[in-house]
Formats: C-alpha cells, sequence, structure tokens
C-alpha cells in the first residue's frame, strides 16, 4: 500500500500474513487503529504495537455475546453465501469474513442501534448484504432497502425514511455529483457514507454539496475468497 493512501485511513484490518511488512512501516502507522483479522489462530497475538484481535473486539463489543454466532476456527470453513463483485465474479465468504465486513460500519462510522442505513444496492454483493444488512444482524440497525439505484430518487428516499447513512458504488458516486444541483440536495438526515470504488475527487464534492459529515472508501478492506 502506498504511504499516500496509508495516511489517509483511520481504521487498518490486516491479515496475519501482513504483519511483517507492516512491521517495517510501523511509524506510518501511529495514527492508525490497527485490527488483525487472524481466524483460524485463536492464541495468537498481534505482533504490532497497539494492535486488537478483530474477533475479540467484535464478542467484547456486543451487548449480548451469546447471540453473536461462534466465530469458526478452521479457515478454509465456508458459509453457505455467495456474493457477487462489481466486476461480476463470483466470491464466498466464511463466517469470519461475513462478521469482519458487518463490523466496519460500526468500527469506521460508529453507526449502531439508533441508525438507519439506506441500500440501494442488489444483495447478492458483499456491500449490501455484509456492510449493509449485516449491520442490522449485528447491531440492530435499521435497514430501508430498494430495489434499483437511481440517484434521482437517493436523497427523496433519505429523507422520507429518515436514513442517518446510505451506501454508495462507484457508478452511485459518480452520478450524484455529475447531475445539476436541486434545493433537496441538503435536505435529509444523512451524514455519513460508506462504499467501494468511489472515483477520484468525488469525496469532497459528496461532502461539501449534499452536507455530509463523513464519506468511508472500504477500498479492499475484505477479505473475501475467490471461488474457481
Amino acid at each position: 500500500m502506498r504511504r499516500r493512501r496509508l495516511r489517509r485511513l483511520s481504521v487498518l484490518v490486516y491479515e496475519a500474513d501482513a504483519e511483517t511488512v507492516l512491521l517495517s512501516a510501523l511509524p506510518m502507522l501511529r495514527h492508525l487503529r490497527l485490527l488483525l483479522s487472524c481466524h483460524g489462530e485463536p492464541d495468537r497475538p498481534p505482533r504490532l504495537p497497539g494492535a486488537l484481535r478483530l474477533e475479540a473486539e467484535l464478542l467484547a463489543e456486543t451487548e449480548n455475546p451469546a447471540l453473536m454466532p461462534p466465530l469458526p476456527r478452521q479457515p478454509d470453513h465456508r458459509a453457505p453465501l455467495l456474493v457477487a463483485t462489481e466486476a461480476g465474479r463470483q466470491l464466498a465468504l466464511t463466517h469470519a469474513d461475513y462478521l469482519q465486513i458487518a463490523a466496519l460500519p460500526r468500527l469506521l462510522l460508529e453507526l449502531g442501534r439508533e441508525d438507519v442505513l439506506y441500500i440501494c444496492q442488489p444483495l447478492h454483493t458483499a456491500l449490501a448484504t455484509a456492510a449493509g444488512v449485516g449491520l442490522a444482524i449485528t447491531e440492530g440497525a435499521t435497514c430501508v432497502l430498494r430495489s434499483d439505484c437511481s440517484p434521482i430518487g437517493y436523497w427523496t428516499d433519505c429523507a422520507r425514511h429518515g436514513c442517518t447513512a446510505g451506501l454508495y458504488d462507484a457508478a452511485l458516486a459518480a452520478e450524484l455529483v455529475r447531475r445539476p444541483g436541486r434545493p433537496t440536495d441538503r435536505l435529509h438526515s444523512t451524514t455519513r457514507l460508506l462504499g467501494r470504488g468511489l472515483p477520484s475527487g468525488c469525496r469532497q464534492q459528496l461532502v461539501e454539496r449534499f452536507g455530509l459529515d463523513e464519506v468511508v472508501e472500504l477500498g479492499g478492506a475484505a477479505p473475501v475468497r475467490r471461488l474457481s
């Protein structure tokens, strides 16, 4: 990962096999919250100073840990969940993968039980089913689902349903900033967006035009395995 990109991050989720590389870049990681994903190795402590195991944090911060699905201890164990990427490839998520992605809205944007998340992406995508619906499953948040991802009614829907956050993909983000401004652009309660594929230069335009507090790009943070 390039140094410039590291400086823009606030949370870094990494796999155990990347620890050696990250140790060499330790001075650039001081500002980050580091979360180690090493499911299948229950007793393996992080080597990076200040890093926390993601699985341990999930269980510790859950209001009722008894309701949290048990994390698998076999790295090749697969949940019966297939998702698709933006490029149309088919991927399989393990139980641990799903819980890690589902935790990102809480870790990155502090979304929780009181939030209402707007989802217009297809539910067969990892973004919608794990980062979106996963927030409802793990945190008790409310999800508003739309069958098509249209920039025309995006903010109108968010205002109608009192959404506090929303998901975006590359096409939606580009179209939102491309469309002419409207008086209703800021007449909503949505303050945070989360997604993947944000075009270059779009973040600041989204924040300023639509009155947002944060726009978080997941770009590569979710561990998924391609099916051969």
